[in-house]
């Protein structure tokens, strides 16, 4: 969507390659809708004013909305910073981390946003891929035992996904499907994939629960028996000798805090589990700095990512392919040409991951009834989650507070619509009124 005139007119080309500057300042921009640009600083500034040549402040049908006539957002480097400006009221809006939650996880003013991605820890089960990392670690040290399906189910099994949250997370919810909360299977009901009776059933079979309210993808005594049991297989093929340390490489983006929160938490939850088993006190997660970890991944050369997927929330048949196709694959050893048999209105039939996610999304069941893709899609999660190259850790959401300047339309987060947006947003103070209110506040607003 551009104004084609201006967009052609600010076109360069050097040799074969074209390119333009529209949209690089105010100049070079044509502004449509509700709002048109007025300021533009690169790195620091962007700011939009009402236009009022908008047919929809005219029509009669937008009485009352739109009540924001000016829009400055600011780049601003750190959250800390953006925080500050925040409680001094130079910001409406200003988004939290996990360090401000004990502060303000109870305020009237925080509002929480989910998004559509899901967090997972996945795992290289390649022995082969293993191997060769494991030779250059030294003697005494095993990596091959991620290889062993039981091994990653314990792993995935010792991991309180509550307690995780709350500790490691600003904000994020437990997660235990592929699919969060944000997705919708019927576009035209508004149906949420997550609430559906087979997304359900699927999650149980996977948690081996009857009933979805019992799910919570922790079990340190079924985790225990995983450990032992992958221990003695590995032991009797040959894979593992007894005195060995079992170590996985945990790539991850960087070493701050918020990081080094996460690796210790999983650190302990294994150390819990295996305790009493032969690997206790023997499975060391080795903290690997490593900001391309996605590529290092792809590669085969880790042992444990941390993998975030989401997006297309209108359309969660399309989340196959990130599980089905190699290009798009994190988990490393897993082969999506694996057949996997699923029952369709009755009917088991059998085909490959890979087949799967190209039949639903543009094959021979593209065009099928909402309740039969949603039979495909709940069986083809529950057959991945199963061997376990990868597992839900949480659903992500973001947290931030509002200015007691400004009212959103609803409290409650709406699919598609949000809290309302600038939209349906009013104000408790005019600009002026504001400024007074927070001088008589001495710069300084609590929430």
């Amino acid at each position: 969507l551009v104004y084609e005139d201006l967009y052609e007119s600010n076109m360069t080309q050097t040799g074969d390659i074209k390119k333009t500057t529209y949209a690089t300042s105010v100049d070079t921009y044509m502004s449509y809708g509700p709002y048109k640009l007025t300021e533009y600083q690169v790195d620091k500034q962007i700011t939009m004013e009402k236009n009022e040549n908008w047919y929809g402040y005219t029509d009669g049908k937008h009485e009352g909305m739109y009540q924001t006539t000016k829009i400055n957002t600011q780049i601003i480097e750190t959250q800390a910073t953006a925080l500050q400006m925040f409680l001094r009221g130079e910001l409406d809006e200003v988004s939290l981390v996990a360090d401000n939650m004990d502060t303000y996880r109870t305020s009237d003013f925080v509002i929480y946003t989910p998004e559509s991605y899901t967090t997972k820890l996945t795992f290289n089960s390649s022995k082969e891929a293993l191997t060769a990392l494991q030779e250059a670690a030294g003697s005494n040290i095993n990596m091959t035992l991620l290889a062993y399906k039981d091994f990653r189910h314990a792993i995935a099994l010792s991991i309180d996904r509550t307690e995780f949250a709350e500790q490691c997370t600003a904000t994020h919810q437990a997660g235990y499907g592929l699919l969060n909360y944000m997705y919708v299977y019927d576009p035209e009901t508004g149906a949420l994939y997550r609430e559906s009776e087979q997304a359900k059933q699927a999650l149980c079979n996977v948690y081996e629960v009857s009933d979805e309210s019992e799910i919570t993808g922790y079990n340190k005594d079924k985790a225990a028996e995983l450990y032992q049991a992958a221990y003695d297989a590995a032991v009797a093929a040959g894979d593992l000798d007894e005195d060995d340390i079992v170590q996985i490489d945990f790539h991850m983006y960087q070493s701050d805090d918020s990081y080094m929160r996460i690796f210790n938490f999983i650190q302990d939850a294994i150390d819990e589990a295996t305790v009493g088993t032969s690997l206790e006190g023997r499975v060391q997660l080795e903290f690997i700095e490593d900001p391309d970890y996605y590529n290092s991944a792809t590669a085969g050369n880790f042992g444990m990512i941390l993998s975030t997927w989401g997006g297309a929330a209108m359309d969660p048949y399309s989340m196959t392919q990130c599980y089905a196709d190699p290009t798009m694959l994190n988990e490393y050893g897993f082969d999506p040409y694996t057949d996997v048999t699923l029952t369709v209105d009755g009917e088991e039939i059998t085909k490959t991951y890979y087949d799967w996610y190209v039949a639903v999304t543009t094959g021979e069941y593209a065009r099928a009834s909402n309740d039969t893709k949603l039979q495909i899609l709940a069986g083809f999660e529950e057959a991945f989650l199963k061997t376990y190259v990868c597992t839900p850790i949480y659903y992500r959401t973001a947290a931030s507070l509002m200015s007691r300047k400004v009212v959103n339309a609803t409290d409650e987060y709406v699919q598609l619509v949000g809290f309302g947006g600038i939209a349906q947003m009013t104000y408790n103070y005019t600009d002026a009124e504001w400024e007074a209110y927070v001088a008589e506040n001495n710069n300084s607003l609590t929430y």
